[in-house]
């Protein structure tokens, strides 16, 4: 791979992504919608930054030379009300559907960046694989459409990978795993449950590998592989971040009973005074889910899947919070 288009450049897999293909020597094309990052990416010269709306713009006169797309941009609203589901649509499947259709016509090979969303649950099992997941929102179910277009553009000859990874961490991003890093640095985190439920988290310098790995190997070709690490309890990831931030958890524990209580007590508040409380039922139900997503078919197709580990990416996430002056 020589010249690669990355779509959602600027987004947070998309930065550590341009990150790998530079350090590749790889010419690349950066697709942002939004405002592209203030960093070296900026002024390296293996990157042209393009602004385009992929809802509405065509890319076919990018797309001369280009061997591999990785198609990293989406919305991940939560909500169902009517414009959320609109922005989903127009994101997650037309512009979809219109950046594979132009892979299609130019013969580039596309990675599909999906959401293990797209398959969230799998009836009673605790275990999901590909073959059994169901979405269960309308951001999954968006981006399950997404997968069935290029699914049906495979038969047409369209030569895609569509990857699923779980709920991403790392540098640069202050998602779920910085909230969570926050609320236990200043003691406001209850552990609710026993701790032994697992939690699904994906080092991003880990999924930015499994993205190179699968853009010219054929036997990823016409897949789709849920990327995942092993899961961690979370238990034991609050008390490696706990270590890490020298904070003790001994006196911050609830039954899953209680915070269903507290939970429903929360959630009649909000309705009430219109608020946003920390704690409602569908929080601790999060919290206290105990589901695990099977990386056995990447691994037995392509190989490994991570190199550095949740609680690694964990160390080196927490000192880069530390070094932006993100943990006060």
């Amino acid at each position: 791979m020589k010249r690669a288009l990355v779509t959602g450049a600027s987004g947070f897999v998309g930065v550590h992504l341009l990150e790998a293909l530079v350090a590749c020597g790889i010419e690349t094309t950066a697709l942002h919608f939004s405002s592209k990052p203030h960093d070296s990416s900026d002024r390296n010269e293996l990157i042209t930054w393009v602004r385009a709306d992929l809802t509405s713009e065509d890319i076919d006169h990018y797309l001369p030379e280009i061997e591999v797309i990785f198609h990293l941009a989406g919305y991940s609203g939560l909500g169902a009300d009517r414009d959320t589901v609109k922005r989903l649509n127009d994101i997650n499947v037309l512009a979809t559907e219109r950046v594979a259709t132009a892979a299609l016509k130019a013969d580039c090979r596309l990675v599909y960046v999906s959401s293990v969303s797209a398959g969230d649950a799998a009836d009673e099992q605790t275990v999901v694989d590909e073959t059994n997941g169901l979405p269960l929102t309308e951001y999954g179910r968006s981006k399950r459409r997404a997968e069935k277009i290029l699914e049906s553009l495979g038969c047409q000859g369209l030569d895609f990978t569509i990857l699923r990874p779980t709920q991403l961490f790392g540098e640069y991003h202050r998602g779920s795993v910085y909230e969570l890093v926050r609320a236990i640095q200043r003691r406001h985190f209850f552990l609710i449950g026993d701790g032994k439920n697992a939690t699904n988290f994906y080092y991003i310098k880990d999924f930015v590998q499994v993205l190179l790995s699968v853009a010219e190997n054929v036997a990823a070709h016409n897949n789709i592989y849920i990327c995942a690490d092993i899961p961690v309890p979370l238990g034991t990831l609050v008390e490696e971040i706990s270590a890490h931030l020298n904070t003790s958890l001994r006196d911050m524990k609830i039954s899953r009973e209680f915070g269903m209580l507290l939970g429903g007590f929360c959630d009649v508040v909000e309705e009430h005074l219109r608020i946003n409380l920390p704690l409602t039922r569908q929080r601790v139900r999060a919290m206290t889910r105990d589901v695990r997503y099977s990386n056995q078919k990447f691994a037995k197709d392509i190989g490994k899947v991570a190199s550095h580990g949740t609680l690694a990416g964990l160390a080196r996430t927490i000192e880069w919070y530390r070094s932006s002056g993100l943990l006060k």
